[in-house]
């Protein structure tokens, strides 16, 4: 594991060293924000690697509902755009879509609080360039307070957007709805309405379907909602079940279709339902004390249906409030790793804040207090089949800094953060770049060339000599057919594998590690 402390305002990687063996900061950049309403900051990139960072309002841009800046690869800021609103009652973003181009679609939400009647449904198009190519009112023809929360691009390029209506004087105007956009024009081209009381949690457009996650709430009880639309609206299954003991204001819509749940508010505990509903598994992480700052702040699942969690738990054993966790989870629900990240021992939360799940790493990120009280912006980066704490990155401003989001595209990080000036009023937005180490083809050539692996063909023995463990982590042993015969950790630099219970036949030995896999095909014979 590898620690690193950044401080600056704004740096710029000229040249990046040939034998870099730890994140190299890219470049810094920081909005200044003055608004009691700051919502936590969010990005997107295009295929171009531009970044788009949404926050709240800029101090040189009073009453408005969101400021959206876009930065190029350097980290230079190229444009922003504000949105105005009527009053100074907390209008902050909802939803933000960036397509691969570089058209963004912000709407507003209006969060002062309490139910209003003439917040409406506004939803704006950008360009690349920053120009408002169009802004759209969906919510002209109800009383009450009308929140796009969620958009999606649908594979025939139309914006799918979730959304809720609130009325304090007619019920029959309080519902959840789905439309389709047209993101040339702005123009609706469906809307299907749910009567009742709602709170949209999640969209996700798959290839055939639209998906949504919802919270109803009915007298003396709540409901989960998960319901299928086609891409003409119409419900094509719907399931409410009720609900106990779990907040799902963190959640996630995997790509079959099942829901993963974290707590917010009971504990760092996980559940994963089906798309009909149905509990398929449960988590609970084992906090004897009950601390009131155990949560589930993030959960993500890849591919192969492992789940991974972030947050915060406080350890048995332990006096004191709560450490950074992240925790893997097997398709069944079972622990594979668990990694709590302490930045010091004193009584100070440290807390996970997001995930972002890549091929061969898992970025957690969030923030933690140091032994001056200040609290340091946090990327862990996790190796995702062991767990391993491959590098911690610490990022110091001259006030507390808390990472919010990150995204990781092929060895960059990019991540947006924000940092307090101890006033809920005095907030800096950063944004950033970190490069990740990456084995050069050159590097890999040698690897692989001073490998010594014998005898080939083995009968029993096999070694595995010049392995370099501060490169590779894992050794694999696998048939030809894809089954791992076994898995164990490099901690020297060599290796030696019992194969003398393995079938005669041709097995793969793969080393992996930071940015390199190499495999070498061997023969057992009897």
């Amino acid at each position: 594991m590898i620690r690193i402390a950044f401080i600056g305002m704004l740096l710029f990687a000229q040249t990046i060293v040939l034998a870099q063996t730890s994140p190299v900061e890219l470049w810094r950049s920081a909005e200044y924000v003055e608004n009691i309403n700051v919502e936590g900051p969010i990005i997107a990139l295009d295929k171009y690697q531009n970044t788009y960072m949404l926050t709240t309002q800029l101090d040189d841009t009073p009453l408005v509902g969101y400021t959206l800046v876009k930065y190029d690869s350097l980290g230079h800021a190229l444009w922003n755009q504000s949105y105005p609103v009527p009053s100074i009652f907390g209008f902050i973003y909802g939803s933000f879509t960036v397509d691969s181009l570089g058209f963004s679609y912000v709407s507003l939400i209006f969060n002062g609080g309490w139910a209003g009647d003439g917040a409406n449904a506004i939803l704006v198009k950008y360009s690349p360039d920053g120009e408002q190519l169009w802004d759209a009112n969906y919510g002209l023809n109800q009383t009450g307070d009308n929140y796009i929360f969620y958009t999606d691009l649908a594979p025939s390029g139309r914006l799918i957007a979730l959304g809720m209506n609130l009325s304090n004087t007619v019920v029959a105007d309080n519902f959840l709805f789905v439309s389709a956009i047209d993101p040339a024009t702005g123009a609706e081209l469906w809307k299907t309405k749910v009567p009742g009381s709602f709170g949209p949690q999640n969209l996700r457009v798959h290839a055939d379907r639209i998906q949504i996650l919802a919270t109803q709430y009915l007298p003396g009880d709540n409901d989960y909602v998960i319901m299928q639309l086609d891409f003409n609206g119409n419900i094509l299954e719907q399931y409410a079940k009720p609900y106990t003991g779990y907040a799902i204001d963190f959640n996630y819509i995997t790509q079959n279709g099942d829901v993963l749940l974290g707590n917010r508010a009971f504990g760092y505990n996980a559940a994963k339902l089906s798309a009909e509903g149905d509990t398929l598994w449960t988590y609970n992480f084992p906090d004897v004390s009950g601390s009131i700052n155990n949560w589930v702040r993030a959960v993500v699942e890849d591919d192969s249906m492992y789940a991974y969690l972030t947050g915060a738990a406080h350890l048995p054993g332990y006096n004191y409030d709560a450490d950074f966790i992240t925790t893997k989870l097997s398709p069944a629900g079972t622990v594979i790793w668990e990694k709590a990240y302490r930045l010091k021992e004193e009584n100070t939360p440290d807390t996970g804040n997001s995930l972002f799940v890549g091929e061969q790493y898992v970025f957690a990120v969030g923030g933690g207090k140091d032994s001056t009280g200040k609290t340091l912006g946090m990327i862990n980066v996790y190796d995702k089949v062991k767990g391993d704490e491959i590098y911690t990155i610490l990022i110091e401003q001259d006030y507390s800094v808390s990472v919010e989001k990150c995204i990781v595209v092929n060895d960059k990080i990019y991540y947006t953060a924000t940092s307090h000036n101890n006033t809920p009023t005095s907030t800096n937005i950063l944004t950033g770049a970190f490069l990740l180490p990456k084995i050069t083809s050159s590097s890999h050539v040698f690897l692989d060339s001073n490998l010594k692996v014998f005898p080939n063909p083995t009968v029993d023995q096999l070694n595995i000599d010049n392995i370099d463990p501060s490169v590779f982590n894992y050794l694999e042993v696998a048939s030809i057919s894809g089954q791992v015969m076994m898995r164990s950790a490099i901690k020297e630099n060599t290796v030696t594998v019992d194969m003398s219970a393995y079938p005669a036949g041709v097995y793969l030995i793969s080393m992996q590690g930071k940015g390199v896999v190499i495999n070498k095909k061997i023969i057992k014979t009897d």
